[in-house]
């Protein structure tokens, strides 16, 4: 299995268990959606991470996912080409700073719904660091102003 889309599913333990043994069983899993899941924890976003570490695309949009997981993906699937943590909880701009350095192929990014937490001190670090970037979403990131946005377009021009 490389590609799974479970988005939107009424999520329990039972079905954060069923994900972590989908990712011990598929370390080929290439592309996970798991958005809008309220029983989805960071126990299995971290074991996503560490066992599928091919992983090009994961949609974590939820607020029961922490930045602690987020680091945990980003420190273990290098490949991230395509990554959506909006509305998670302690999104900063250290956990940019993270997912900047430690995937560098990325293509797209959205962190909106993280208020005050990410700046533009984060979002240039995406820009000088994902200079393959093609999207971002800041929607919500109240902090987030025009600099940062011209930087990225500097940074990132296609």
């Amino acid at each position: 299995l490389e590609h799974l889309d479970v988005s939107r599913c009424a999520g329990d333990a039972e079905f954060d268990e069923s994900i972590r043994a989908v990712a011990h069983s598929c370390p080929q899993l290439r592309h996970l959606n798991v958005s809008r899941n309220g029983g989805i924890t960071d126990a299995t976003i971290c074991s996503v991470g560490l066992s599928c570490r091919q992983l090009r695309h994961l949609d974590v949009t939820n607020d029961n996912i922490t930045a602690a997981a987020i680091g945990t993906v980003a420190e273990s699937c290098p490949h991230l080409a395509h990554l959506y943590f909006a509305f998670v909880e302690g999104v900063s701009d250290a956990s940019l700073l993270t997912v900047a350095r430690k995937c560098p192929t990325l293509t797209y990014l959205s962190v909106c719904g993280a208020g005050d937490g990410v700046t533009d001190t984060g979002i240039c670090a995406v820009a000088h660091h994902c200079r393959s970037l093609r999207g971002l979403n800041t929607s919500g990131c109240s902090a987030v102003t025009d600099a940062s946005v011209i930087e990225v377009v500097r940074q990132c021009p296609d």
